[in-house]
């Protein structure tokens, strides 16, 4: 993958403001809503971050009964509360 294609993948995981540092040979993950965080390798928003895409159906292949928020789509806790924290009360689809 070059590193065009990489910048552009995180653009797509809602990472917006990233850039390449190619005197290190680096790319540098930022988000304009949370502070990004690299952990083993992978870039990780927030939780809450409005930039962090929603999961969808095809995250979550073995089950059936994939529960959701009603208004933003975003993922349940165990509690049935919205992970993005709506201001309307979160409801189970």
């Amino acid at each position: 993958m070059t590193e065009q294609e990489k910048l552009e993948e995180l653009e797509r995981q809602g990472f917006d403001k990233c850039s390449a540092d190619e005197d290190e040979d680096t790319i540098r993950v930022r988000c304009s809503q949370c502070e990004a965080l690299v952990i083993n390798g992978r870039a990780t928003h927030e939780m809450g971050c409005p930039n962090k895409p929603l999961p969808s159906v095809m995250d979550y292949p073995d089950e059936d009964d994939y529960e959701s928020c009603s208004k933003c789509g975003g993922e349940l806790d165990s509690q049935g509360n919205c992970a993005n924290y709506c201001e309307e009360e979160a409801r189970v689809q």
